[in-house]
């Protein structure tokens, strides 16, 4: 089976309507009744990709499907495997091995699938228990739960909740909706937050959010910025609860305008971040950024023939690249990288930037988070001048307080890597229309130098 042929098979499961139908003829088996389907979302996929041509036959995909099913007020949400050429027999045998008792996924041959319905997941063992507790902060000590949630939640039987994000086999954030305090003004409702993970990235995210919430000191002199209230972890089922953070999101506050004062915060608050020295002790290196990046072209090789030429080339010019700065870029200490930083990462609310999402924090070099920031600016569809505007101004403001200083260059190296990184993305989750939404990443390449003010 060829790299295309296998990609054709696939991304059929990232249709939405095509799979409606499909899900809809093995609704009894996947939710329990022959109940309709009336709508179907996707939430997450990821094909998994080989860099040899022989073995695109073990191609797969993982893909979360959303339902609106008839009778429930809440979607209900599948997540599968998808496998080519019956080797979805193995793995579900496979998949049964490892599952314990109560987690054990259905098989459906006739799709290639093995399904986890959730709060099934086959990585994160503790979510099925939080989504069936009916009151969840009961299993902390008291003096952890905010007396104002045990007060408002007293007389419930059991609290509202709704996935918010989910990531299978990774994190699931779920909000619990609690009603207003007997007294108060406000009529809505207040919300607490619970991120469980597949590992230890829980407890990581709860120790750096508390640190960040704690009001400056000679300490952390200029270290304090908004977040979202951190506030317990829960040991026995690894889950960080959290307080709620309203706003609007920084890309919606983009998208019309006026951002210059929420720009000047993000590049202060990246600063704060860098210097915090929480990233651990994972250093990630540019050199292995390069590889990993080279790695990802090779892949892409195969899937688009047509491309191979221009991807060789770009993989050519960041190993050259490379061997100018690695070396110099060796001697500088690393600093607490943010890890996923990006617009849709910052809440605006008051006039004040909130953080979210402490959880993929390493050591690297501080260019690397700018350039994935400003690579997301590009994905926005901001105007380039505009996009110009913004680069200048967080790097000024990032400047200002910055323990190390920006070389800009290796900028721009680095926003070339996150740039090819983004575009293997758009290719992973095979959305529809992915081919042309690729090909116009892979033209817009040669134009990223334009991003960089003079």
């Amino acid at each position: 089976m060829t790299a295309r042929q296998a990609i054709e098979t696939l991304e059929r499961y990232t249709d939405c309507a095509h799979m409606q139908r499909r899900l809809q003829a093995h609704a009894m088996q996947l939710l329990g009744d022959n109940l309709t389907i009336l709508g179907c979302r996707i939430v997450e996929s990821r094909l998994k990709t080989f860099r040899n041509p022989e073995s695109w036959h073990k191609a797969s995909l993982n893909v979360c499907y959303e339902l609106d099913v008839e009778g429930f007020t809440m979607p209900q949400i599948l997540h599968a495997h998808v496998f080519l050429q019956g080797r979805s027999d193995a793995e579900y045998r496979e998949c049964c091995a490892r599952a314990k008792s109560d987690a054990i996924p259905q098989h459906v041959p006739d799709l290639g699938m093995v399904v986890w319905r959730f709060p099934l997941d086959p990585a994160i063992d503790q979510l099925s228990t939080l989504w069936d507790m009916d009151w969840p902060l009961a299993n902390l000590p008291l003096g952890q739960v905010p007396q104002d949630c045990v007060e408002s939640c007293a007389s419930l039987e059991r609290v509202d909740r709704r996935v918010v994000k989910y990531s299978p086999e990774r994190s699931c954030v779920i909000r619990f909706d609690l009603p207003r305090r007997a007294g108060t003004q406000t009529r809505s409702a207040r919300a607490l937050y619970a991120k469980v993970y597949a590992g230890r990235d829980g407890e990581l995210a709860y120790e750096r959010q508390r640190f960040f919430n704690k009001p400056p000191s000679p300490d952390n002199s200029g270290l304090a910025i908004r977040t979202a209230p951190a506030l317990a972890y829960d040991q026995s089922l690894r889950i960080f609860w959290q307080g709620e953070a309203a706003g609007d999101s920084l890309d919606s506050v983009l998208a019309h305008g006026n951002e210059a004062p929420y720009l000047d915060q993000v590049g202060r608050g990246l600063a704060s971040v860098h210097a915090s020295g929480l990233g651990g002790t994972s250093v990630v290196k540019l050199e292995h950024r390069v590889f990993e990046c080279s790695k990802k072209i090779s892949k892409l090789v195969p899937a688009f023939p047509s491309c191979a030429t221009q991807l060789k080339a770009i993989s050519k010019m960041l190993e050259r690249a490379t061997a100018t700065y690695a070396t110099p870029v060796a001697a500088e200490d690393p600093v607490s990288l943010y890890g996923d930083f990006h617009p849709r990462q910052m809440l605006i609310a008051d006039g004040e930037v909130c953080f979210l999402d402490f959880d993929l924090m390493v050591q690297g070099d501080p260019e690397s988070d700018l350039a994935e920031f400003f690579v997301a600016l590009l994905d926005l569809g901001l105007q380039p001048e505009r996009v110009r505007e913004a680069v200048a101004h967080i790097l000024m403001a990032y400047q200002r307080d910055a323990t190390r200083p920006i070389c800009h260059e290796l900028l721009r190296l680095y926003t070339r890597i996150e740039y090819i990184e983004h575009a293997y993305r758009l290719f992973l989750r095979l959305d529809p229309g992915w081919r042309e939404t690729f090909q116009n990443a892979l033209d817009r390449f040669p134009q990223l130098q334009d991003v960089f003010p003079d």
